[in-house]
């Protein structure tokens, strides 16, 4: 039985490394995927129509029926600017008109999240008309970015 014992701690270690390097390897996906703090100083390479905020939130339902898109969710501020509206891509194609509501009452998160700015009315709906553009719609990714 103590022959066991160094082999089976040899065998904790190594599962602590492999570990440790996955968990390495994942916080260099993670960097990868994060957004650039956005500025409305011109820099080269970045996109100055829209000033980005640092907010916290999340798309709850995503709908389709009969040619219309519904995305719902809740988004809210770090800062104490006001979340003005969004910006929408699908397929790596923005899409400029949607009908949108923002402000809607979310006391459930302003009590989860007392700290965001406007937490109780930062529940929004969103709805866009779909048309032959996005035969592929339900493969396709939706970016919505709060502004």
């Amino acid at each position: 039985m103590n022959k066991l014992i160094p082999n089976n701690l040899q065998q904790v270690k190594l599962k602590l490394e492999q570990f440790q390097s996955r968990l390495e390897q994942t916080k260099v996906e993670l960097n990868r995927f994060q957004i650039p703090n956005y500025s409305t100083t011109k820099n080269e390479g970045v996109d100055n129509q829209y000033q980005y905020i640092t907010t916290l939130g999340r798309l709850e339902k995503i709908i389709i029926e009969e040619e219309i898109l519904y995305l719902q969710g809740w988004v809210a501020s770090f800062e104490s600017t006001t979340l003005e509206g969004f910006k929408l891509s699908i397929a790596g194609q923005e899409i400029p008109e949607f009908k949108l509501e923002l402000g809607l009452p979310s006391p459930d998160i302003k009590q989860v999240y007392p700290y965001l700015n406007q937490g109780d009315r930062c529940r929004f709906s969103l709805k866009v008309a779909l048309d032959s553009q996005f035969p592929n719609l339900p493969n396709s990714l939706v970016i919505l970015n709060p502004l």
